[in-house]
């Protein structure tokens, strides 16, 4: 019997993966995101590798940088055929 813990998605581990999928696919480097969002390149790159604990207000500017609604660096993932 699989545990709720397995079925549970850490909100870091979420938001990291969104932040690179949602950068890469819009053709934007670290650097430049980090740029837009007005924060250090280094920031940028550890939130990525899920290294930080960030802040409302960082989650607010790179969701932005990204022209994304905040809600959307919090979406799950789903099962491919979902």
């Amino acid at each position: 019997m699989a545990k709720a813990r397995d079925r549970t998605y850490r909100a870091r581990d979420v938001f990291a993966a969104n932040m690179k999928s949602l950068r890469v696919s819009k053709g934007l480097s670290q650097e430049r995101l980090a740029s837009l969002a007005r924060l250090h390149p280094n920031y940028v790159s550890s939130v990525e590798r899920r290294e930080r604990n960030i802040s409302i207000d960082n989650i607010e500017k790179i969701a932005n940088a990204l022209a994304v609604p905040i809600a959307a660096m919090f979406a799950t993932p789903t099962k491919k055929g979902d």
